[in-house]
């Protein structure tokens, strides 16, 4: 009896680094269904968008705070934030990130299609750093290619399966 809680522990325990591996072979075979079953790409665009309008905020409340169409500056930036996210949160867009790749690069370059996905040197989460932060979330740390601030990937326990929902970008 014992030996069977500990073989149900021990698979609980791997879920997550089963998903991260799943995920990088979905990425590296460029298997752009494969990835949507361990993505769940409208919870991470909305997740994005929350976290770049609150940088906008937070930067047009010291930048613009004495002028007057800061409010149509603060829409705008808005604007421009949605369709960079959009351009970011694809397979092919997510998958450089996993690389490394910084996203002002990716979306200047224009982050790809959602069939191509591009090579490059480095693999998705190479080199990063995973831990559990809680029972039902997990973080795949990615450091930045350049030597930049890394960018977060937040898995989340969805019932059994574990399914990328988040992503912390350096900002």
């Amino acid at each position: 009896m014992v030996g069977i809680a500990a073989i149900a522990l021990a698979g609980v325990v791997s879920a997550p680094y089963v998903a991260v591996y799943q995920i990088r072979q979905a990425a590296q075979a460029q298997d752009t269904e494969a990835l949507e079953e361990h993505i769940d790409f409208p919870r991470v665009r909305e997740d994005l968008k929350e976290q770049v309008n609150a940088s906008i905020m937070a930067k047009a409340k010291t930048e613009l705070k004495d002028n007057p169409f800061a409010a149509l500056a603060t829409a705008f930036a808005s604007g421009i934030a949605e369709k960079m996210i959009s351009t970011l949160v694809t397979p092919s867009g997510l998958v450089e990130l996993m690389k490394g790749e910084k996203p002002g690069k990716l979306i200047s370059g224009g982050g790809g299609s959602d069939k191509n996905i591009t090579t490059r040197d480095n693999k998705p989460f190479e080199n990063a750093h995973m831990r559990y932060e809680g029972f039902s979330k997990f973080v795949i740390e990615v450091p930045d290619k350049n030597g930049g601030a890394p960018s977060q990937f937040i898995l989340r326990r969805d019932l059994i399966a574990w399914r990328l929902t988040g992503i912390r970008l350096p900002l």
